[in-house]
């Protein structure tokens, strides 16, 4: 069995393109929540400078995050990702030791 992969990126953005990456996220979360082989996402802004923002995601494996990368809902929200960055996003693939997942919802 493949291993899980979590991948993080960040990318500072355009001050005047913030809500509109806001709302473009807000919808995302939504489908990545349906998305099969996502086991966590996360869309963070940096405590002390809120035009910095974070993506973690982990996947179930490489395919899992191929087959994100290739959704329909990643097609749509790329090009409010790409118009909000100011510079190149810091991409970095991580691969779990450990992990803990806690659902307290019920």
């Amino acid at each position: 069995m493949p291993p899980p992969i979590t991948r993080v990126a960040r990318a500072r953005i355009d001050p005047s393109k913030r809500d509109e990456l806001l709302a473009a996220y807000e919808t995302y979360a939504t489908a990545v929540a349906e998305d099969d082989g996502v086991l966590a996402w996360e869309f963070c802004t940096e405590a002390d400078d809120e035009n910095v923002v974070w993506i973690i995601a982990a996947f179930a494996d490489t395919d899992a995050h191929a087959r994100h990368m290739e959704s329909p809902a990643t097609a749509a929200v790329l090009p409010a990702i790409q118009s909000a960055m100011v510079e190149p996003p810091n991409m970095t693939a991580l691969l779990p030791l450990y992990s803990v997942r806690v659902d307290r919802s019920g």
